[in-house]
């Protein structure tokens, strides 16, 4: 088992996004498949291939533009020489499998794609110690047969001794590929980038042929995509592409480990406001595998650890993300130097009980945040973050005076902040709602009105959101006061400004509702809707 020769070794990846004929779509993830997957062949920690030694063609019309570039590869490789495409395989009348190109037109394959037989010839007869097709297509399962499926000695063309070919198939020969709408890779060649850039933790030092198709269709099928196929030959399935970036994290300095890890979480917590949580979760479990039992990584498992909680509660396995949770307070609870991984489990903790309807825990927890950081400056925002939850928990609780006086201890002790005007404002909202409750309709209404006024130009997510929950508890304040006509006037106002809006579809609904039964009895009735639009803080904080 080893690492290609680099130097040695010619990569040539082709990929077509783009077709004029109407009946191939257009595949624009082909593009990020060959950037990234060059990028990831070149890179340090890969096999690091020199970047001159890696040839790439995407959107080229001419086939006659591409053989020079597999010749040329085919020519002076001399350990390895990979071949990978990616776009649509498309069969002529006998079955034939051809490669699509820009210009590929049905009945004229042969002059206007990759022939699968021509490709045979150029890596047969390369000098080349090992020979690698990838082909993320339909009916990729056909390169079996071209390959030497009915004819093994073709592989010989070159010298026999050291003769050895892979072909790794998204596909098989009579099953179409899988490129999801809207992913940024095929489905294939996404799981392979996944697996070559993460690693597996059960796998050795280096990442062999075998080991990857073992993986992927473990993978694919999991997803309920097409399971790839392979054919390989001598020992070229022992040939390995890159390093197992799992067991190469392991053994780098301390500084570059440090460097990898914080890269790691920053990904997983992109993917998280992407809201590719299922993604993230991976990605925070491949940093608590790899760096678990390393003293020196605590921090960094620590900080994983609480945001796969976090991501846990946002895909709705709330129980889990409850257990994380307590595993990160139990566990670093008394380290002075993980005092706010801790904080900020009890706070992600605070919010996964809430969405459980469990407010006397979510206030319990609230209290012990707030009574423990609320004097380090460091921890504000964690301590904020409690009192917003403080003051959700009291309202559902009907502790409604308690809720107010929550509410405007946090309005007073952030309300100079700019960092933490989206929890001002849910204070704001909160206290509004526990106001309404108690019928104290003219504080609920100059509370509200202070919230549209101040943040109605504010275009942060979190901030819309409060000004729309503010004109519906407004609306409902000015339908108690005996001006129906005012309140129709808001919930219209709802509708006209956030209906395209997904993420406050909530409130709209509860506008129109509410409209509803303004026509169906003359006046609008709050109650309909108050307790379900008080502001969850789990959304915004």
């Amino acid at each position: 088992m080893r690492l290609p020769d680099g130097p040695r070794s010619q990569l040539v990846l082709i990929g077509t996004s783009q077709y004029e004929d109407n009946h191939l779509p257009n595949l624009p993830a082909v593009r990020h498949n060959i950037e990234d997957l060059k990028t990831v062949l070149t890179g340090s920690a890969g096999a690091a291939f020199p970047e001159k030694n890696c040839a790439s063609a995407v959107d080229v019309a001419d086939p006659g533009s591409i053989w020079p570039l597999l010749q040329g590869a085919a020519d002076v490789a001399e350990d390895l020489l990979l071949v990978y495409y990616a776009g649509h395989g498309v069969l002529d009348q006998r079955g034939r499998l051809y490669l699509g190109l820009p210009r590929t037109a049905k009945k004229a394959y042969h002059w206007t794609s990759l022939d699968m037989s021509h490709i045979r010839e150029v890596m047969a007869e390369s000098g080349a110690h090992n020979r690698v097709l990838i082909l993320d297509c339909c009916f990729s399962g056909r390169a079996y047969e071209a390959m030497g499926g009915d004819d093994p000695a073709s592989l010989a063309t070159g010298q026999v001794e050291i003769s050895g070919t892979y072909t790794l198939t998204s596909t098989s020969a009579n099953t179409p590929a899988h490129a999801p709408a809207g992913d940024r890779y095929t489905a294939f060649t996404g799981a392979l980038l996944d697996l070559l850039e993460r690693g597996a933790p059960d796998a050795e030092e280096f990442l062999t042929l075998d080991e990857i198709y073992r993986h992927l269709r473990r993978v694919l099928r999991s997803r309920n995509a097409p399971a790839p196929e392979r054919k390989g030959t001598n020992n070229a399935c022992d040939l390995a592409l890159v390093r197992n970036p799992v067991q190469y994290s392991r053994h780098l300095p301390l500084a570059q480990r440090m460097q990898s890890a914080w890269t790691m979480v920053s990904k997983g917590i992109a993917l998280g406001h992407s809201g590719r949580f299922v993604e993230a979760v991976d990605v925070y479990e491949q940093v608590i595998t790899i760096y678990r039992h390393d003293p020196s990584m605590r921090a960094q498992v620590a900080e994983a650890l609480v945001h796969k909680a976090f991501a846990f509660s946002q895909l709705g396995w709330y129980e889990e993300g409850l257990n994380l949770c307590d595993h990160v307070i139990t566990r670093y609870f008394r380290d002075p130097s993980m005092q706010e991984r801790v904080a900020e489990a009890m706070v992600n903790k605070a919010s996964t009980l809430e969405q459980l309807g469990r407010f006397g825990e979510e206030l319990d927890v609230c209290e012990q945040v707030i009574t423990g950081y609320a004097r380090e400056t460091s921890m504000w925002d964690h301590v904020a973050k409690a009192l917003a939850n403080k003051t959700f928990a009291l309202g559902q609780l009907e502790r409604y005076d308690d809720a107010i006086t929550a509410c405007e201890q946090m309005i007073a002790k952030y309300r100079g902040s700019p960092s933490q005007q989206r929890l001002v404002a849910a204070a704001m909202v909160n206290k509004a709602f526990a106001l309404g409750q108690l019928e104290r309709f003219d504080e609920e209404l100059d509370i509200c009105d202070h919230v549209i006024t101040n943040y109605r130009d504010n275009p942060t997510p979190e901030l819309r959101k409060q000004v729309a929950m503010a004109l519906v508890h407004k609306a409902a304040a000015l339908a108690h006061l005996g001006l129906p006509g005012e309140a129709v006037d808001v919930y219209e106002q709802v509708i006209a400004d956030y209906t395209c809006d997904l993420a406050l579809s909530h409130p709209v609904a509860e506008a129109r509702s509410a409209l509803d039964l303004a026509r169906k009895t003359g006046l609008p009735h709050p109650e309909h809707f108050r307790h379900a639009l008080q502001p969850s803080i789990a959304e915004i904080a």
